[in-house]
């Protein structure tokens, strides 16, 4: 089945106008098998989503009728590919680029994680899904890691 995860990050608090580098760090693994596991990772520009309010219907930028991005180059930016396999571990990726364009405006960085089909056909990884911890686990939250 589809899945997307969103993550969002305030940087409100921070007296910076830029970072020198923007780390996501994710703790998690593939829930199903061994096999390596691999979505995409967009910066979106609407912050609005909430945390208790989010559902498939109102999520951002995303075909709702599929489990894809919309808005990509608008709304919605690639900015890499985050692969996790069986055994937990800390999935990171680099997102200094879109961090930066952020702190230009209300300084809250969001983020959409989905596993998208990258040709026609390309079902290898349809029954496969990825746990990650969240900022309830008692360790090992998502972070964005900022050197400045």
């Amino acid at each position: 089945s589809d899945r997307i995860s969103y993550l969002r990050f305030s940087l409100t608090s921070l007296p910076l106008s830029s970072v020198k580098k923007a780390i996501i760090n994710l703790y998690g693994r593939n829930a199903i098998d061994t096999e390596n596991f691999a979505f995409h990772v967009y910066g979106i520009t609407d912050d609005s989503w909430g945390e208790s309010s989010i559902t498939w219907n109102n999520s951002p930028n995303h075909d709702l009728a599929e489990a894809d991005a919309s808005g990509v180059g608008s709304t919605a930016f690639p900015i890499g590919v985050l692969t996790v396999n069986g055994t937990n571990g800390n999935g990171r990726l680099d997102v200094t680029d879109f961090v930066n364009e952020q702190f230009a405006g209300n300084r809250l960085v969001s983020f959409m994680l989905i596993r998208e089909y990258k040709y026609d056909g390309d079902t290898g990884d349809s029954s496969r899904h990825a746990l990650f911890n969240t900022r309830q686990a008692s360790t090992n939250r998502p972070l964005l890691e900022l050197d400045y």
